[in-house]
């Protein structure tokens, strides 16, 4: 008899988050969904390592937007996965750490709010096209997620990037 794996909330936000990098071509270095302490004495459902020199990319918007545009990936695939489980309503205290982690780079990046707000609204665009256009890859590396727990970047990379041709 085959086991049934049920794919939950965190392994989508986690998995949006590792497509995203491993798409933009951002350095991946693990993706996890096991509980851990954070701020606050929050739980966490898991975490997405990407190496990242805040006061470099600062200096390049490119690098800068491409490392935003993943880190608002993870509520984008989130969302997705609960509008497709009406029985799984959004919890919005999942999505803060990755709302800080964006509104604190645009304040750096960004003189104004105004700026900022147009910024940000067209990085969600662009994280939203990114995860439909790769959902077959999101739900891929949820399911993996689920069965492993812990994939390193390498193991993401092969499951989601198509061979390549000799």
């Amino acid at each position: 008899m085959k086991k049934t794996v049920t794919i939950g909330r965190a392994a989508y936000h986690e998995a949006g988050h590792a497509v995203a990098a491993i798409v933009l071509d951002v350095p991946l270095t693990l993706v996890s969904i096991e509980q851990q302490q954070g701020p606050f004495g929050l739980r966490i459902g898991g975490a997405t390592f990407c190496p990242f020199n805040f006061s470099r990319a600062l200096r390049n918007r490119a690098k800068s937007e491409k490392y935003l545009t993943v880190v608002l990936a993870g509520e984008v695939s989130e969302r997705l996965w609960c509008a497709h489980k009406p029985t799984h309503p959004i919890q919005e205290i999942g999505f803060s750490l990755d709302r800080e982690v964006v509104r604190e780079m645009l304040k750096q990046v960004f003189k104004y709010r105004a700026e900022r707000q147009r910024v940000l609204k067209h990085l969600k665009g662009e994280a939203r096209r990114l995860v439909r256009n790769h959902w077959n890859s999101v739900e891929l590396l949820a399911g993996k997620l689920e069965e492993f727990k812990v994939l390193n970047g390498a193991m993401v990379k092969r499951l989601i990037e198509p061979p390549k041709k000799s």
